[in-house]
């Protein structure tokens, strides 16, 4: 086992432990040195739990222990200070939160000024963080303006190391007449940028590629984002063209998978965007992701129609009704194989349908269909209404863009039809959501027969409908 890996078995069991236990009060005396070695992430989870704590009896003098580490991270770095301040330690500096919100703020809104005077009125450790977390967001612009405003030569020392960092990861920075410089670059024809995108899920999970020249170097950037959470996963690679030839080659040849070229603005736009609604939910963001933000681009991202209306005209597509009624045809597509629709309330659902299937009074054959599809309907309706129509739409539309993108444009029109139709707020859901949830039900059931069929012991009643 790694140092990493023990490090995090420590961190889960830290998030688990019951505070005031002799567990906790180990972990608490390890929580300075393996602080240090958390990344942003595991250092705010850890952070909210402590400060979640803060009537202990140890933890207040934990929290300003931990505050004098020069590696705590900015984010960790004011909620320990919040929870320092509710606690009522002596010597809060009360203004210091505001002060340190307002860098992170800063590296997020792209735009403002720094206040350097404010800087250098912190206490060190407090330096750092800040100088830390502009060096992850390669902010030379304002790694460059506090240094110019250093009182001495050794208050800015620790900056410049920030500013080299920066400049080595290819920041643009200014030398000493302020002229502009960067990174040389290596031997490249030409910059390029280049984008691969998959369709979404039914949870609304891209897996997206940015291959592009930065500072002269080949770097691939895998990101896995969804479009409620944000940034899940993101992984940098500098490599080689060939090797991405090969990587996609692999991508290409399995029958299940989509992945197409897609417009790079377009899904920096849709990183970006599904960064928003992570953020909005409360959930912090991969730090892997935050580090080379601006590197790839996507913090730079602006506004822009959707590249799907360069194939295909929105205003006929809004009107094909015809396209939205044979929509349930989507469901056999390859895109769509893995698509889900599954009820709000299991259990209700699962007895409307047994009701259903098993009616008090005789109906002729017609009368049932119509019942069923109206039942179906009504389900999907909530079922769509439950995460969001926007959010629905918006899925289908990337799909419909990505099958334009593999030259199936036909499906495509469908797609788009059937997503702009969840425009009209007071329609019921159309086929396309009612064979997925359909679908979703045959399979759960055909799930419990086979369970029930091999004779094994029952499992918790689940209303006969089966959720994963």
């Amino acid at each position: 086992m790694t140092h990493a890996d023990r490090d995090r078995e420590w961190r889960d069991q830290f998030l688990a432990v019951e505070p005031g236990s002799n567990e906790w009060r180990k972990s608490l005396a390890e929580l300075g040195r393996r602080m240090e070695r958390l990344d942003i992430e595991d250092q705010v989870k850890v952070a909210e739990r402590l400060g979640g704590q803060r009537g202990e009896a140890e933890t207040p003098e934990v929290i300003v222990q931990l505050l004098e580490l020069e590696s705590l991270s900015l984010p960790a770095r004011i909620i320990l200070e919040k929870a320092r301040g509710e606690a009522g330690s002596a010597g809060q500096d009360e203004s210091l939160v505001g002060r340190l919100e307002q860098w992170l703020n800063l590296c997020e809104a792209e735009t403002g000024g720094c206040d350097p005077r404010g800087f250098f009125s912190m206490p060190d450790p407090a330096q750092r963080s800040v100088a830390n977390h502009l060096t992850q967001w390669l902010r030379a612009d304002l790694l460059e303006k506090l240094i110019e405003a250093a009182p001495d030569k050794a208050a800015g020392k620790e900056l410049r190391k920030a500013l080299h960092h920066v400049r080595s990861a290819g920041a643009r920075v200014s030398d000493e007449s302020g002229r502009l410089m960067t990174v040389a670059p290596r031997e490249e024809p030409e910059p390029f940028d280049e984008a691969y995108l998959t369709p979404p899920d039914d949870t609304g999970t891209y897996l997206t590629y940015l291959y592009r020249t930065v500072f002269g170097s080949a770097k691939l950037f895998m990101v896995f984002v969804n479009d409620l959470h944000g940034v899940l996963k993101m992984e940098a690679y500098e490599i080689p063209r060939p090797r991405l030839e090969r990587i996609l080659e692999a991508t290409r040849k399995n029958p299940h998978a989509v992945l197409a070229k897609a417009e790079p603005e377009f899904v920096r736009r849709l990183i970006k965007q599904a960064e928003a609604a992570g953020r909005k939910r409360g959930e912090y963001q991969h730090p892997d992701y935050l580090a080379n933000r601006r590197a790839m681009g996507v913090a730079t991202a602006g506004e822009g129609p959707h590249p799907l209306w360069r194939f295909l005209r929105e205003d006929e597509l809004r009107t094909e009704l015809g396209l939205v009624a044979r929509s349930h045809e989507l469901v056999q597509h390859r895109i769509f194989e893995d698509w889900r629709l599954r009820p709000v309330e299991e259990g209700k659902f699962a007895a409307e349908l047994a009701d259903l299937q098993h009616p008090l009074l005789e109906l002729s054959p017609e009368q049932a269909a119509e019942r069923e599809r109206l039942f179906f309907e009504k389900a999907a309706t909530l079922a769509l209404a439950a995460t969001g129509r926007e959010i629905w739409r918006d899925r289908l539309l990337a799909c419909a863009y990505l099958l334009c993108l593999i030259g199936d444009q036909e499906t495509a029109r469908m797609a788009a039809a059937a997503g702009l139709a969840l425009d009209r707020a007071d329609d019921p859901a159309g086929p396309f959501w009612v064979e997925l949830l359909r679908r979703t039900t045959d399979e759960y059931m055909k799930k419990d027969d086979q369970a029930g069929d091999a004779g094994g012991k029952p499992g918790p009643d689940r209303g006969g409908l089966v959720v994963l």
